[in-house]
């Protein structure tokens, strides 16, 4: 009973552990679980409305007068929302933000994730070739740091000592002749470098105020301290500096 209890403790442990180290972010979270992929959505008819999450690269952004369309290369999703990369891509859909989207924060190549529902396809063209686009009208999106993995080699020399044969006999004390080789040893490591530039929609930049408020919500206005006075020159009221 013991044993089986134990066994069950670990396991619930295990869960809680791995279900705290994959988190999605908050604006990528949605109470629906049966949300559609993009294999779904290209293949069969799914209704209009129904609820995706997908990601990938960033192909293009372009700003409309009441809305902003991002065109996306299609990456499988991880476990936290994030394009996996290291996964082949089978198309490009279309991401509709309500308002307007920054090109130079949203820029070619930048990974993102959107949380939207299913809306009718658009069509367009990659390069002179017509496509049918896949579209998602955004209620949420979250635009990943850049990593950048760098590959690292090392060589340091490694201190080996051999004993050889000297002349005489071992026994009265004659000592070893000592050789000191240097033998080269090269290491491989990858380092990943982030740039931690993430944004989501809910910390949009334009919903954020950078005044300073006090406790109760109002802006503090900046003081400006008195200019400091000037020291007026004094008078040489010495008759004997004035002879001088």
């Amino acid at each position: 009973m013991l044993n089986k209890a134990h066994k069950s403790f670990s396991v619930m442990l295990l869960t809680i552990g791995l279900s705290a180290c994959v988190s999605v972010p908050e604006s990528l979270q949605s109470p629906v679980t049966n949300m559609v992929t993009y294999e779904n959505a290209v293949m069969d008819n799914v209704p209009i409305g129904t609820v995706a999450r997908w990601g990938g690269v960033i192909a293009g952004v372009e700003n409309l007068p009441e809305y902003s369309v991002m065109e996306i290369v299609h990456y499988p999703l991880k476990a936290n929302g994030r394009p996996n990369l290291r996964e082949a891509s089978i198309g490009r859909f279309k991401a509709v933000v309500d308002g307007f989207i920054d090109p130079m924060v949203f820029k070619k190549d930048r990974v993102v994730s959107v949380l939207g529902s299913v809306s009718e396809a658009m069509q367009g063209t990659v390069g002179e070739q017509a496509y049918t686009y896949p579209s998602l009208q955004v209620s949420g999106y979250h635009l990943w740091e850049d990593q950048q993995d760098v590959d690292i080699t090392t060589i340091h020399h490694s201190h080996m000592y051999r004993f050889g044969y000297g002349y005489g006999f071992q026994y009265i004390g004659v000592p070893y002749r000592r050789i000191r080789h240097l033998t080269p040893v090269v290491n491989h490591s990858t380092v990943r470098i982030r740039s931690n530039n993430t944004q989501s929609s809910n910390d949009r930049p334009g919903n954020l105020s950078t005044a300073p408020t006090d406790n109760r919500g109002q802006v503090i206005e900046p003081t400006v301290p008195p200019p400091k006075p000037q020291r007026q020159p004094t008078s040489n009221n010495n008759p004997r500096e004035r002879g001088r």
